[in-house]
């Protein structure tokens, strides 16, 4: 429960690295990983990389985990110096401690709202949507579920403060490919039904489409 928890927490953020605990594997490997929607995609490191466990270890460790076959396997140990990343399910790990190596603290919301601007600006123009986890990968890495939002309340509130159709309607969530809760409430259509909440989303998304805003982002 506390990996898949962890999972969670730093899933948008880029890969990093880490000490993995597979299943059916007594010591830990130290690899590079990135947390996904439903696993972890392992980095499995060069022939000769000092930093991290050793190609054979890793690929020794991730086979008793994941149960591929021989030729799979073989496959794999084919060109020792290739770069591969392997997608492993979240049951497959015991423990992990991360080692993030630019841990996100003392961020500029403000800085990174007017990075975001053009973004979002970009896609009203083409009428087009991008997820929170996009968006923070496209501003360096920051957390869809806790850095992303407060980027967006910066837009968010001049947007409001100009009645202009507000910009971060462009930003969906991956699993429901709709704005977040604090969109609607924001917005006042929290208690609309979903059919009536789809109709206003899409009245504004049309009405960003003809006018996004500054091209310059205003704040």
């Amino acid at each position: 429960m506390l990996n898949e928890a962890l999972r969670k927490h730093l899933q948008g953020r880029p890969a990093g690295p880490a000490d993995l605990w597979l299943t059916r594997s007594d010591r830990p490997v130290s690899v590079d990983v990135e947390p996904l929607e439903s696993g972890w995609q392992v980095r499995v490191p060069s022939s000769g990389e000092s930093q991290h466990s050793s190609r054979a270890d890793v690929l020794d460790a991730l086979g008793r985990a994941v149960g591929w076959d021989r030729a799979f396997g073989r496959s794999l140990t084919a060109a020792p110096q290739e770069t591969l990343w392997v997608w492993i399910p979240s049951h497959a790990v015991r423990g992990i401690v991360w080692r993030p190596s630019t841990p996100a603290v003392g961020i500029d919301y403000i800085a990174k709202a007017r990075d975001a601007w053009d973004l979002l600006r970009s896609r009203a123009l083409q009428g087009e949507t991008m997820t929170y986890g996009d968006l923070g990968h496209a501003l360096g890495g920051l957390h869809p579920l806790h850095d992303v939002p407060q980027v967006l309340d910066v837009i968010q509130r001049w947007c409001h403060e100009h009645d202009i159709a507000d910009l971060t309607g462009v930003v969906v969530s991956q699993r429901t490919g709709r704005p977040g809760r604090d969109y609607w409430r924001q917005n006042g259509w929290a208690t609309l039904t979903p059919a009536e909440q789809e109709m206003s989303w899409h009245q504004s998304l049309r009405a960003l489409q003809k006018n996004p805003g500054p091209e310059i982002a205003p704040f």
